[in-house]
């Protein structure tokens, strides 16, 4: 069907009708009909029972009767109820109550199906359109939600261009599209990485307005889709145009005429034609993708499959939605209104979960349905919370910060807490009835346990992501790329302070050396030569500050290959050498080649996250576990925390890009940015450091907090960042 709500769509009597008992039906006699309806005979149900339909010219509604309804109002004629109700239990018919007259006639009255209003006052529809008039703030909400601006009335054009376009639903092309299609999917999984890789080049300005154009084409012959498989079955198609649901454009197509078709085959035809119109553009540009050179044409045969991809698959096809998919699964099932439908079951299913009420459904079908509709309605409630949910969080972020925030309060209350608070009002109405059921106080216990955890502050512990490294460590390097000549340690072997742990040598430090050694040599003999020249005579000062800077950078070049010899700063173990570690093997400055360690102190390095720094307490105590299953886990008390969030990360070991618990964000000269406010603390913790780096956790007792409190906090502490305060 079309893209949109049609607002053609049926709503049958047993939908509208109250859950409640109906009182008495009037003595009176019953009121005519509108003059103007047309009764129509129906599809039928998936269990071959007859429909009917009611037509409503003047709004362009129709309304799906079946069983009793549809008998009552075959039957309906201006007589008192009690004579209808005796035509209808003739023999060979029936049975009907006399509460299935009276919901029909409210649903007649509701729905000013008949000539006169209720009591007969025609002021009543007076009163009935000023109570269905709404206020300034919900048109301006409704308005803003979702509107239609027809444009075109297609029925005439598409009558004439009929046998055109014909031959392309032919079983024969239809083959070929099949054909196509797999061909193009067969090649493209061949060269999958270039095809996904092409995403790439569309992440800009222009790739973006590609994107558009496509979509604008391939929901117009989406939309053509429908409106010429509605001609093609001989409905009419009443309008074309644009549809804005929450300020974002989408065509849309009225063909609401469908439901004249008496067979659902035939309705489902039209509800799929558009996503089969996207099937084919798909498949088509695929293929075309495969064998298309790299150039303008390749780059639009892939816009158009990716779009059509997936605005048929995540899109279209989705039920949970008033798009093509929910009208596939309504004709499908036989169930008009679907979801208004099913959530009056999912409405029934949960009282009676919670309460016991022992209501009957809201009508009557199988079992099987029934579960199935239950489930549907839970699925598209869970659904819509969270895109309404996300459409808050967009529309927040596409304003300016004032009228973002009236939009997100406006979705949040409209789309979830209006419901929810609805369905709180019914449970009130019926209090009286509640609490007499033994299943009520089953409920009450669970919802206050509930509430229990949520409010009592419970959760106390605090887990930080810690390392146990020697208090002492030496990292040795490479001071510049340089070639190994000696090893004079082993892994695992104790060393003195200045005890030598490895020679390298750097050719370009010693060509550099030599070339310096002979430019002192050269400045030594231009002064040597200042008393015979008088040229040299007049540069000598020049000379002598050359002299000076070329001595100072002998000096340092000595130094620099002092540093080739790699020698222990304190007495420890050498830890962690660098595997096949050998003379001649050539080294960068980053390749670390060993460590030493001073084993007898040790440190207890942590993170704590923002959202538990203040339930941290002075002199916490606490266990700190390593990841390693087999290293032993210590008791450590907390030293201090900082007072300020980590800038950096300054222990690797936990980063995330080391396998580490902490998300981090490497800058361009490398630093590891936390992504979120972590703050740097340090832990007493008794006993000899490992010989390697333990990564783990501490878990510190901190203050008690309830889960109600953590999320108020959180919510505070988002409104007061987008306040600006």
């Amino acid at each position: 069907m079309a893209s949109t709500p049609s607002k053609g769509e049926p709503a049958p009597p047993e939908a509208a009708a109250p859950e409640a008992a109906a009182p008495a039906a009037p003595a009176v006699p019953l009121p005519q009909l509108r003059q103007d309806l047309q009764l129509l005979r129906g599809a039928p149900t998936p269990d071959g029972a007859p429909t009917w339909l009611i037509y409503d010219p003047v709004r362009h509604r129709y309304f799906s009767l079946s069983g009793p309804s549809a008998a009552i109002v075959l039957a309906w004629d201006a007589v008192p109820a009690e004579t209808l109700l005796t035509r209808l239990n003739a023999p060979g018919h029936g049975p009907v109550t006399l509460d299935d007259v009276t919901a029909v006639l409210e649903f007649l009255y509701a729905s000013s199906l008949t000539d006169e209003p209720a009591g007969g006052d025609f002021q009543a529809y007076v009163k009935q359109e000023a109570a269905a008039d709404k206020t300034w703030l919900a048109r301006v909400i409704h308005g803003y939600l979702f509107f239609r601006v027809p444009l075109v009335r297609p029925d005439g054009f598409l009558r004439a261009t009929l046998p055109l376009v014909a031959p392309l639903w032919s079983r024969a092309a239809l083959i070929a599209y099949a054909l196509i299609t797999a061909l193009g999917l067969y090649l493209v999984s061949r060269q999958f990485d270039a095809f996904a890789a092409t995403f790439l080049h569309f992440f800009s300005l222009q790739g973006a307005a590609a994107y558009a154009a496509s979509l604008v084409l391939i929901k117009a012959l989406h939309e053509l889709g429908h409106a010429y498989a509605a001609a093609r079955h001989r409905v009419r198609v009443n309008t074309m145009g644009i549809a804005f649901m929450v300020l974002m454009p989408m065509l849309y197509t009225d063909v609401s005429d469908a439901w004249r078709l008496r067979r659902r085959r035939e309705r489902l035809t039209i509800d799929g034609a558009g996503i089969m119109v996207e099937l084919v553009i798909a498949g088509l540009a695929t293929c075309a993708w495969a064998f298309l050179p790299d150039g303008p044409l390749r780059s639009i045969a892939f816009v158009l499959a990716t779009s059509s991809w997936a605005l048929s698959l995540l899109v279209n096809l989705n039920p949970f939605m008033r798009f093509d998919g929910y009208h596939l699964l309504a004709d499908s099932w036989g169930i008009a209104n679907l979801q208004n439908r099913s959530f009056a079951f999912g409405r029934w299913w949960l009282r009676e979960t919670l309460f016991g009420l022992g209501a009957p459904p809201p009508e009557p079908t199988s079992a099987a349905r029934r579960r199935w509709l239950v489930a549907y309605a839970f699925g598209v409630w869970i659904y819509r919370f969270f895109l309404f949910l996300g459409i808050a969080l967009l529309v927040y972020y596409m304003f300016f910060k004032v009228l973002g925030v009236i939009l997100f309060v406006i979705e949040i209350a409209w789309f979830i807490a209006l419901p929810i608070w609805r369905e709180i009002k019914e449970w009130w109405a019926m209090r009286a009835l509640i609490v007499k059921r033994s299943r009520s106080l089953v409920t009450a216990g669970v919802a206050a346990t509930l509430v229990a955890l949520a409010v009592i502050p419970w959760q106390g512990r605090i887990v930080a992501p810690a390392i146990f490294i020697a208090a002492q460590e030496q990292k040795l390097h490479a001071p510049r790329p340089a070639r190994v000549t000696e090893v004079a340690v082993r892994n695992g072997q104790r060393v003195r302070s200045g005890a030598l742990l490895a020679v390298l040598e750097a050719p370009a430090l010693r060509h550099e050396q030599e070339r310096n050694a002979v430019q002192i040599a050269l400045l030594k003999a231009r002064l040597a030569r200042l008393a015979a020249d008088d040229k040299e005579r007049d540069q000598a000062l020049i000379i002598t500050r050359e002299l000076q800077a070329a001595q100072a950078r002998a000096r340092g070049l000595a130094r620099e290959a002092e540093q080739l010899e790699l020698r222990a700063a304190f007495d420890g173990v050498v830890r962690d050498m660098l595997p096949d570690l050998h003379a001649g093997r050539w080294l960068d400055r980053k390749t670390r080649l060993l460590r030493v360690v001073a084993p007898q102190q040790a440190h207890l390095r942590g993170y704590v996250a923002e959202d538990d720094l203040w339930k941290v307490e002075a002199n916490a105590v606490g266990r700190f576990i390593p990841d390693d299953p087999l290293a032993a886990a210590r008791d450590i008390r907390l030293i201090d925390v900082a007072y300020a969030g980590a800038k950096a990360l300054e222990e690797p070991y936990l980063a995330s890009n080391y396998g580490g618990p902490i998300a981090v964000t490497p800058d361009a000269d490398g630093v590891l940015k936390p992504n979120g406010a972590v703050y740097r603390a340090r832990f007493a913790v008794e006993g000899q450091a490992p010989g390697r780096v333990d990564r783990g956790v501490v878990l510190l007792r901190g203050k008690p907090e309830s889960f109600a409190a953590r999320a108020w906090r959180q919510v505070m502490r988002v409104l007061v960042r987008e306040s600006g305060i």
